[in-house]
C-alpha cells in the first residue's frame, strides 16, 4: 500500500492531490484542520492492508472510502474501532474477506455502512451491530454472506433506515414484511441468492419506497393489486417466478423511470395500462409467457430509452410506430414469434446503439432505412426467415461491432466489406454463394468471424485472413469452397482460439495454425485431409476439442496428444496399431473418445480408467482382440459404450458387487464374439436407463456430440440362454437388440413395462412359446422383429401391432393371425387392446414414416375401417412449403402434427385427437415428433397415434408444420458478446395429408400444396398422378413408385379437366356458368402457352402392364406420359397464377 501524508490548514481546507493521475479527495475541518474526510475510490490501491496503517492516525475521520481497490485476501483490521467519529464508512468491492470484525459494531455514530461485493462473512457481528448503531441511515450489504443470521434482526434497526440493500446476501428463511412499514425507507432490495421467502402486503400498501428490487426468491404465487400503491416508486424490479398476469394498478405509479419484471411467469397481453407510466426510461418484461401482439400504446411512452421484451410468446408485426420512441438507446424483441417485415421506420431511431430481434420469423429484406443507424453497435436479427441479398451499407455503419443475420435465408454474393470497426460476423446458415471476398481483410478489428453452412464456393487462399491479427474464432464449414494454404505465405493468427473447416476440401493440415498455442478447438472433419498427424498438435497446450474425423489420416495415434482434450474425434480414418501404447495420463481429460471405423488393434488399453470424466467410448468397427472391459466400471460418468463390430470375445459378466456402469445409457456391444448368457448383473445395475424421466425424447448433445437415445445393442454374437425379467425395468430404453444370437426361452411379459421402447429386434434366436399380449401396450413401437424363432400361437392385435407386416413374424410356422395369411383356426378371438369409448370416433393408427430432401416428405397411412380387416396402405408424397427451404443434414427438424376439420378458419385450434406418448394422459390437440436430428443421412421414423371419427367430412386433414431447432451441432464458441440467446424452434415449412376412407380430398389450396410437388425435375412423373389422386381418385390396386397408388374411376383426362379441378374453390358460390367457363376458359388459355399444348390432349398413353379397368376412350390400360412437354418454370408459373387468382397464401393457410 502506498503511503502518502496528508496533512490540512486553514488556507487550504479540502484540498485535491493527484498521485499518479488519481485523484484522492480530502476535506479539513475548518477550524481544527484535522482531517475529517477521505476518499480513495478507485485509486489502483493494492496489497494486503496492514492492521498498523498509518491510516489509523486519522483518529477524527468522519467518513472514509476505499472502494474499488485491491485489498485481496485482506481482512477488515480491528483497529477500524478506532474511528470512534466516523459516520460514514464505504469498503465496497475493495478485496476484502473474512469475518466482519465484531469492533465494527463500536462505530455507534455510523449514519451509512457499505460492504458489498467482497468475500466478506456477517453472522455474529450482526447483532450488535444493529443494536448499536441507532443513527444508521443506510446499511448496503449486496454479496456479503450471512447464511446463518435470522432476517427478524433486521427489524430491530433505526426507524430512520432509508436503505438496506440485501441482495445477493444468501439470506435464508422468511423476511418480515413488516420492513415494509418503516416510515422511513426508500431503497430497499433483497434476494438473489439462499432459500428466501417474502409476503408482501396484500392491501393498504402505503410506503415511501421510492427503489424496490426483489428477485430470485419466493415472494407469493401472483403479483397482488396492492403494488399500486407504492405511489412514490421510481424504480421498481421484480422476479420472484409469479404467475398470472400484471395488475392493472401497476398503471397507478407515475412516477416509474424504471420498471422490470422480467424473469417471471406472467402470462396473457401486456396491459394497457403501463402505457400510464409516462415518465418510464427503461422497460423490462422479458423472459416471461407473454402473448397477443406488439402492445401499440407502448410506443407512447416518448422517454423510454431502453425496451426489453425478449423471451416471450409476443406475435403479430412490429409496429410501425415503435419510430415514435427517438430516445431508445437498446430495443431487444428477440425470442418471440413476431412475423412480417422490418418496419422501415425503424430506420428513425437514430439514437439506437443495440437492436435484438433474433429468433422470430420475420420475413423480407433488410429496409434500407436501417442505414441511418449510425450509433448502432450491435445488430442481431438471426434466427428469422430474412431474404433477399446483403445490403451493402451493412458494412458501412461507423460504429457497427457485431452482426448477426445467421440462420436466414439470405443469398446472393457478399459485396465489398468496407467497415473495419466489426468484432464478430456471423452469416452462418444462409444461402450466400459465390466467392468470399478479399476484402474481408478489411476487417482487421475481427475476432469472430462464422460463415459455414452457405453455398461458397471457389478456391480460398486462406492468407486472405492473414491480416485478420485480432481473429480468435473462425468458422468456414459446409460450404462448397475448397481451403488452400499458398506454398510461399508464412503467416500466423496468434490469437487463435477455435477453428471449424469440416467439408472444405482440405487435402492437408492448414499451417497457419501450428503457431496459434492458445487453440482450444479444431474442427478438420470430413476433407481428404491423407498422412499422419503432424507432431505441432501436440505443442497445443489448451486444445480441448480435436475433430479429424472422416478423413483419409494413417499411422499411429500419436501419444504426445495434448492432456487438456475433452473430445477427441478420429472417426472415420485409417488409423492402425495399438490404442495410445504409452497409455492415457493420469490425469487424463477426455469427456468424449470417438476411435470408430479404423483399423486399431490389440487390446483396449486399460489406462482408459484414467479418464475419470469420460462420458462417451466408441471403439467401433476396428480390429481389436479383447475380453469385455469390466474394468471400465470404474468410470463413474460413461454414458455410451459401443464395442461394436471387432473381436471381442469372452462372457460379460461383472467382477464387482457394487453398482456398475450407473450412467449407461447405450450399451452397443454387436458383432462380437461373446458368448455365455445375457449380462444379467450389468442390467441389474443401469440406473440411468431405468429412470425414463431422465430421457425425455429428445436427444442430448456432450461437447457437440450427439449421444443418442437409450439402447441396447447384443445382437450378432453367441449369447444363449433365456432373456431376463429385468429388462423390463430399462423403462428409458427406446432401442432394443438381440437378434442373431442363441437365446432360448419365452420372450418376458416384462418388455411391456417399456413403454418408450421405439424399435424391438428379437429375431434369429431359438426362442418359444406364445407373443406376450403385453407387449401391445408398446404404444412408441415402431420397428418390430420376432423373425426365424419358435414361437407360436395369435400374433396380438391392437395399437402398434395392427400396424406390422408379415416381415416382423416370418420364420415361425406356428404363428397365425393378421398379418399372416394362415388362419387361427380352433384358437378364440383375441382380446382387444381398447375399447371404443364414443360411437362416433373409432381407434385409428396413423404411421407417418418422413424423409427429407429438397423440400419432399413421405407418408404412409396405415388404418382399418373394421378391427379384423386387411390393411389398406396409401402412400402420399408431401410437399413442404416453401420450396427454397433447404434441407441439408445440418438441418434438425421437429414436426407438429395435428389433425383439422376443415380449412374454413386456419385460426381455429386443431381437434384432440392426438394420443400422447405417456400412456394414461387424455387426447391432445396435437403431437409432435424430433427426428435425425444432424444425421448425415436424411431420414427418419416415427409413429403417431390418431383416434379416427368413425365418418369422415371431405375436408378432414393432417397438418404438417416442420420446425428447425437450433442445437448448436457444431463445435462452436460462444459469441463474444452475449445476446442471451436460447435455442428455439423455427417454422420452415407446411405440409398435409388428406384423411378420407377412399384417399379423396377436395380442397383447393391443399390441391394446390399437393401440386407443388411437381416443381422438382426428379418427379415431374408424379404430377398427373398426385393431382387426380388428391381430387377425388378412388385406388384398388397398388403401384410401386406412383403417389396415387390405386386407380377406379376416371375423370381427369384432359389439361383442361386438370385446370378445372385445381382452380375450383376460386369461384364465388353465387357465379353463373358462363363465369365459371370464362375464367376456366382464361386459365385454359393461360396453361396452353405456359405447356406448349393443347387442352384437350390425353395425358395418358396406353400401357400393356397394367391390368386394370379405365374407362373406354383411353383403351384398357394407361401408363403416366413423363411429360416432356411440361417444363418446371412453366408449372411454377401456373401455380403462382392461380394462387394469386385465389387471393391466398399457402404459408398462411397453414
Amino acid at each position: 500500500m502506498r503511503r502518502l501524508l496528508l496533512c490540512c490548514n486553514s488556507r487550504h481546507p479540502s484540498p485535491s492531490i493527484t498521485l499518479f493521475q488519481i485523484q484522492i479527495f480530502v476535506s479539513c475541518d475548518n477550524v481544527t484542520g484535522h482531517v475529517i474526510a477521505l476518499n480513495l475510490r478507485c485509486s489502483f490501491l493494492y496489497g494486503t492492508f496492514p492492521s498498523n496503517s498509518t491510516l489509523f492516525f486519522l483518529r477524527n475521520l468522519q467518513s472514509l472510502n476505499l472502494a474499488w481497490n485491491d485489498f485481496r485476501d485482506s481482512k477488515i483490521p480491528s483497529e477500524i474501532s478506532e474511528f470512534t467519529r466516523l459516520k460514514h464508512l464505504d469498503i465496497s468491492s475493495s478485496g476484502f474477506s473474512g469475518q466482519v470484525p465484531a469492533e465494527i459494531a463500536h462505530l455507534s455514530k455510523l449514519v451509512s455502512l457499505n460492504l458489498s461485493n467482497s468475500d466478506l462473512i456477517l453472522e455474529t457481528t450482526l447483532r450488535n451491530l444493529v443494536h448499536n448503531l441507532s443513527e444508521l441511515r443506510e446499511l448496503v450489504l449486496p454479496g456479503v454472506n450471512m447464511t446463518s443470521v435470522n432476517p427478524r434482526f433486521f427489524m430491530n434497526l433505526s426507524s430512520s433506515l432509508t436503505t438496506l440493500d440485501l441482495w445477493r446476501s444468501a439470506l435464508r428463511g422468511n423476511f418480515p414484511n413488516s420492513i415494509f412499514r418503516f416510515p422511513n425507507l426508500k431503497r430497499f432490495s433483497l434476494g438473489g441468492k439462499g432459500n428466501l421467502t417474502i409476503d408482501l402486503p396484500s392491501s393498504n400498501w402505503s410506503s415511501p419506497l421510492q427503489r424496490l428490487h426483489l428477485g430470485d426468491m419466493d415472494c407469493g404465487r401472483r403479483l397482488r393489486e396492492s403494488v399500486g400503491d407504492l405511489k412514490s416508486l421510481q424504480s421498481l424490479s421484480l422476479g420472484c417466478n409469479w404467475e398470472g398476469s400484471i395488475p392493472a394498478s401497476i398503471g397507478n405509479l407515475s412516477q416509474l423511470t424504471y420498471l422490470s419484471l422480467s424473469y417471471n411467469n406472467l402470462s396473457g397481453q401486456i396491459p394497457p395500462s403501463l402505457a400510464n407510466l409516462t415518465q418510464l426510461t427503461s422497460l423490462g418484461l422479458s423472459n416471461n409467457q407473454f402473448s397477443g401482439p406488439f402492445l401499440a400504446s407502448i410506443c407512447n411512452l416518448r422517454q423510454l430509452t431502453s425496451l426489453f421484451l425478449y423471451s416471450n410468446n409476443l406475435s403479430g408485426q412490429i409496429p410501425s410506430s415503435l419510430a415514435n420512441l427517438t430516445q431508445l438507446t437498446f430495443v431487444n424483441l428477440a425470442n418471440n414469434q413476431f412475423s412480417g417485415p422490418i418496419p422501415a421506420s425503424i430506420g428513425n431511431l437514430r439514437q439506437l446503439t443495440l437492436l435484438y430481434l433474433y429468433s422470430n420469423n420475420l420475413s423480407g429484406q433488410i429496409p434500407s432505412s436501417l442505414a441511418n443507424l449510425t450509433q448502432l453497435t450491435f445488430l442481431d436479427l438471426s434466427y428469422n426467415l430474412l431474404n433477399g441479398t446483403l445490403p451493402p451499407w451493412i458494412f458501412t455503419l461507423p460504429l457497427l461491432e457485431y452482426l448477426y443475420l445467421n440462420h436466414n435465408q439470405f443469398q446472393g454474393q457478399i459485396n465489398q466489406l468496407l467497415q473495419n470497426s466489426l468484432i464478430s460476423l456471423d452469416l452462418s446458415n444462409n444461402r450466400f454463394q459465390g466467392s468470399i471476398p478479399n476484402s474481408i481483410a478489411n476487417l482487421v478489428n475481427l475476432s469472430y468471424l462464422d460463415l459455414s453452412s452457405n453455398h461458397f464456393s471457389d478456391l480460398v487462399e486462406l492468407d486472405m485472413f492473414s491480416a485478420l491479427q485480432n481473429l480468435e474464432t473462425i468458422f468456414l464449414s459446409d460450404n462448397n469452397l475448397s481451403l488452400r494454404m499458398n506454398v510461399t505465405a508464412n503467416f500466423t493468427l496468434p490469437k487463435l482460439i477455435h477453428v471449424s473447416f469440416s467439408s472444405c476440401n482440405l487435402s492437408e493440415f492448414p499451417n497457419f495454425i501450428r503457431h496459434s498455442n492458445g487453440l482450444q478447438s479444431l474442427v478438420l472433419s470430413k476433407n481428404s485431409i491423407h498422412g499422419n498427424i503432424p507432431e505441432w498438435i501436440c505443442e497445443n497446450d489448451d486444445l480441448e476439442i480435436l475433430d479429424l474425423s472422416h478423413n483419409n489420416l494413417i499411422g499411429k495415434i500419436p501419444n504426445c496428444l495434448p492432456r487438456s482434450l475433452s473430445v477427441l474425434n478420429l472417426q472415420a480414418n485409417y488409423f492402425d496399431g495399438n490404442i495410445l501404447p504409452s497409455g492415457f495420463p493420469e490425469d487424463c481429460g477426455l469427456l468424449n473418445l470417438n476411435l470408430h471405423g479404423n483399423q486399431m488393434d490389440g487390446l483396449l488399453p486399460r489406462s482408459l480408467v484414467n479418464c475419470r470424466m469420460l462420458e462417451i467410448l466408441d471403439v467401433g468397427n476396428n480390429n481389436i482382440s479383447d475380453t469385455f472391459p469390466h474394468w471400465l466400471e470404474s468410470l463413474p460418468d460413461l454414458q455410451v459404450l459401443v464395442l461394436r463390430s471387432n473381436k471381442f470375445h469372452g462372457s460379460v459378466q461383472s467382477t464387482k458387487e457394487s453398482p456398475s456402469f450407473p450412467k449407461l445409457r447405450v450399451l452397443d456391444l454387436s458383432s462380437n464374439d461373446f458368448l455365455g448368457p445375457l449380462p444379467l448383473r450389468y442390467m441389474e445395475n443401469f440406473k440411468a436407463m431405468m429412470d425414463s424421466h431422465g430421457d425425455d425424447g429428445s436427444p442430448e448433445y456432450m461437447k457437440g456430440i450427439l449421444t443418442v437415445f437409450s439402447s441396447i445393442h447384443l445382437s450378432n454374437n453367441k449369447f444363449e440362454g433365456e432373456i431376463p425379467d429385468v429388462i423390463g425395468k430399462l423403462s428409458s430404453l427406446k432401442g432394443l437388440n438381440l437378434s442373431h444370437n442363441n437365446l432360448t426361452g419365452h420372450i418376458p411379459p416384462s418388455l411391456g413395462n417399456l413403454t418408450n421402447m421405439e424399435w424391438l429386434d428379437l429375431s434369429s434366436n431359438e426362442l418359444t412359446g406364445k407373443i406376450p399380449d403385453e407387449l401391445v401396450s408398446l404404444t412408441q413401437l415402431s420397428v418390430l422383429n420376432l423373425s426365424n424363432n419358435h414361437l407360436v400361437g395369435r400374433i396380438p392385435l391392437g395399437n402398434q401391432f395392427n400396424t406390422f407386416g408379415n416381415g416382423s413374424y416370418e420364420g415361425n410356422v406356428g404363428l397365425c393371425g393378421i398379418p399372416l395369411s394362415k388362419s387361427c383356426d380352433g384358437i378364440g378371438t383375441p382380446p382387444s387392446s381398447f375399447q371404443e369409448k364414443d360411437e362416433l370416433w373409432r381407434f385409428g393408427w396413423r404411421v407417418v414414416v418422413l424423409g427429407y430432401g429438397c423440400g419432399v416428405f413421405q407418408a404412409f397411412d396405415f388404418r382399418t375401417t373394421l378391427r379384423n380387416e386387411p390393411f389398406l396402405q396409401l402412400f402420399h408424397f408431401l410437399y413442404v412449403y416453401p420450396l427454397t427451404v433447404s434441407l441439408s443434414w445440418k438441418r434438425n427438424p421437429f414436426v407438429r402434427v395435428e389433425l383439422r376439420k376443415d380449412d374454413a378458419d386456419v385460426h381455429k385450434q386443431p381437434l384432440k385427437a392426438m394420443y400422447p406418448r405417456e400412456p394414461g394422459l387424455s387426447l391432445q390437440k396435437w403431437a409432435h415428433t424430433q427426428v435425425a436430428v444432424g444425421a448425415g443421412v436424411g431420414c427418419y421414423h416415427d409413429e403417431i397415434k390418431v383416434s379416427l371419427p368413425a365418418v369422415w367430412t371431405p375436408l378432414r386433414h393432417l397438418i404438417f408444420t416442420f420446425f428447425h431447432v437450433d442445437l448448436q451441432m457444431k463445435l462452436e464458441a460462444p459469441k463474444p458478446v452475449s445476446s442471451m440467446r436460447s435455442p428455439k424452434p423455427v417454422v420452415i415449412g407446411y405440409a398435409a395429408l388428406p384423411l378420407s376412407t377412399h384417399a379423396q380430398y377436395a380442397t383447393a389450396f391443399m390441391f394446390v400444396i399437393f401440386c407443388f410437388v411437381s416443381f422438382l425435375d426428379d418427379l415431374l412423373t408424379y404430377f398427373i398422378c398426385s393431382a387426380t389422386g388428391v381430387i377425388g381418385m378412388v385406388v384398388h390396386g397398388y403401384f410401386p413408385g406412383l403417389c396415387c397408388g390405386y386407380l377406379d374411376d376416371i375423370n381427369i383426362v384432359t389439361l383442361e379437366d386438370v385446370v378445372e379441378e385445381i382452380v375450383g374453390e376460386i369461384f364465388d358460390e353465387n357465379d353463373s356458368k358462363e363465369e365459371i367457363q370464362k375464367k376456366i376458359g382464361f386459365i385454359v388459355m393461360r396453361a396452353e402457352g405456359v405447356y406448349d399444348v393443347e387442352a384437350n390432349s390425353s395425358i395418358y398413353l396406353p400401357s400393356e402392364d397394367l391390368n386394370t379397368k379405365m374407362p373406354e376412350d383411353l383403351d384398357t390400360s394407361l401408363k403416366l406420359v413423363r411429360a416432356s412437354k411440361l417444363s418446371s418454370k412453366g408449372i411454377i408459373k401456373m401455380m403462382m397464377m392461380m394462387i394469386s387468382m385465389m387471393k391466398m397464401d399457402p404459408i398462411i393457410k397453414m
